[in-house]
């Protein structure tokens, strides 16, 4: 009787752990995809405003595919580029969104 209790504490832990162990794998992933499309949405911006060669989303698309996201839209709106990308962990899709446009020269 002693031994199956410690059998089912032993279990309930492991399990806790691996609980814990994957919301900090989540977290860590969706820090790890913002930077991606923060950059993403940057580059973008500059390709638009003619400070970087090439068209602004299929830079952006360059940018996040180094760091294994892809791209799922992509919108120009006036100077600005609006980014939405998403990163596949397990069984999990994440997702994240960055703007960005010309600093305001007033």
């Amino acid at each position: 009787m002693a031994s199956a209790y410690v059998i089912m504490s032993l279990a309930g832990l492991l399990f806790s752990l691996s609980a814990i162990g994957f919301a900090y794998q989540v977290a860590e992933a969706k820090i790890f995809s913002q930077g991606f499309v923060d950059t993403a949405a940057l580059g973008a911006a500059d390709s638009l405003r003619g400070l970087v060669a090439g068209f602004p989303c299929e830079n952006a698309e360059q940018i996040l595919q180094s760091g294994g996201l892809r791209l799922k839209t992509c919108r120009i709106v006036g100077l600005g580029v609006s980014i939405e990308a998403e990163y596949s962990l397990w069984f999990a899709t994440l997702g994240a969104r960055a703007s960005a446009s010309a600093p305001d020269m007033q």
